[in-house]
């Protein structure tokens, strides 16, 4: 545990919180969806609730300066987590108290103020954690209280009164389609890129030879803008979609699923290619040769050994992969592929930043998860191998 008198890292979080509660645009409230909005301070929109926020930023000012422990690390991040889903929750009092019978379309949509005092919050939790000094369950457990909150909140209808829970609501049916399709399309084009990328890895550990052509080739892809790499297959699609009728049969076109799936795949190949030739070159000759003195075929000491101890690296790879594949899915839309992006590019066209958050939150949410999951799932085999080894 630190015994810096100063956490610079929660006290930057608990400036950024106190100047959003300052800021004159907390939340914007617009009488209708076509009409300009009209910035509100968060004292303005949230009255007396405004006072909750205050005094937890008096709380956790007092935690970044203190200098004992009794505050600092654990206690620290817990008041983090509590003011994050305390901004959540006074935000949804403040719509309850717009969105009113005598001004029924009305809307009340998140601000700058909003954002900057979740974000204040959030590093207050990093702070409090880092000054914790460790992971596990029960970092786990604050780091998981704010979204557990936001989940009880919109279950229970708090949240409601939200210009983008009104968007939600006009698009129930189409947002759980794009967003099945968008998790579809990603963690396919994922799936389909780390067989051949562990395939390739193989051919470049196995025959050294290679490695130039076959890592100039995964390179090549990375250097194609995203969407530039979609203009290019649209010719050739085109082309085999006419010429062979069986491939219409699957639905592939110049646009649609198909170019989207085939740039997703490709800029999985490099990190998965490297991370699993890494992982196949750490494993120590003496334990290959151990492995062969014990009368294990090639193929027995590749599967037995090689590739449970690569596994950690490889995983780590696919972790970058995925991480990069959610986001890039969004591009899918252009081009009729599906995913959040058409939600994301219809808020654009209608210059509705609310259904813009829509598309785009959700998207944030599904990177952050499997991003942790899979660092999760990377640390787990790291320390079953470590126990394994002693």
């Amino acid at each position: 545990m630190t015994d810096s008198p100063l956490d610079k890292v929660t006290m930057l979080g608990v400036l950024l919180f106190g100047f959003a509660l300052a800021v004159p645009a907390f939340v914007t409230y617009r009488p209708s969806r076509i009409v300009r909005g009209e910035p509100l301070s968060a004292l303005e929109s949230a009255g007396p609730a405004f006072w909750a926020l205050v005094a937890l930023l008096l709380v956790m000012a007092l935690a970044a300066t203190s200098r004992g422990s009794v505050l600092r690390g654990m206690p620290t991040a817990l008041v983090g987590a509590v003011a994050a889903a305390t901004v959540v929750w006074v935000v949804g009092l403040a719509a309850q108290g717009l969105v009113t019978s005598e001004a029924p379309y009305a809307r009340v949509s998140l601000s700058a103020g909003f954002w900057l005092a979740l974000f204040g919050a959030y590093l207050v939790v990093v702070g409090g954690l880092r000054g914790y000094g460790g992971a596990g369950s029960a970092a786990l457990s604050v780091g998981i209280m704010p979204l557990a909150s936001v989940a009880v909140m919109l279950v229970a209808g708090h949240l409601d009164d939200l210009s983008i829970m009104r968007e939600f609501f006009n698009r129930r049916g189409s947002f759980l389609s794009e967003l099945s399709t968008h998790v579809t399309l990603s963690f396919s084009a994922v799936g389909a890129g780390t067989v051949i990328g562990l395939i390739l890895a193989f051919v470049i550990f196995r025959y050294v030879a290679t490695e130039r052509y076959l890592f100039f080739f995964v390179n090549l892809f990375q250097t194609i803008p995203t969407l530039s790499f979609l203009g290019l297959l649209m010719a050739p699609l085109a082309f085999l979609a006419a010429r062979y009728a069986f491939l219409r049969g699957f639905g592939i076109s110049a646009i649609g699923w198909a170019p989207a799936f085939i740039v997703l795949f490709a800029y999985t190949l490099l990190p998965v290619t490297s991370n699993a030739l890494a992982g196949f070159r750490i494993v120590e000759p003496r334990v290959l040769e151990a492995a062969r003195g014990m009368g294990m075929t090639g193929n027995q000491v590749f599967w037995r050994i090689q590739l449970p101890l690569a596994l950690p690296v490889i995983v780590s790879g696919v972790r970058t992969a995925l991480t990069q594949a959610i986001g890039n899915t969004i591009l899918a839309g252009l081009i009729g592929g599906g995913g959040m992006g058409t939600i994301i590019f219809l808020g654009l066209a209608q210059a509705a930043p609310d259904l813009i958050l829509l598309g785009t939150i959700p998207v944030v949410i599904l990177a952050l998860v499997a991003d942790y999951a899979m660092k999760g799932l990377s640390e787990m085999l790291s320390r079953s191998l470590l126990r394994g080894s002693q």
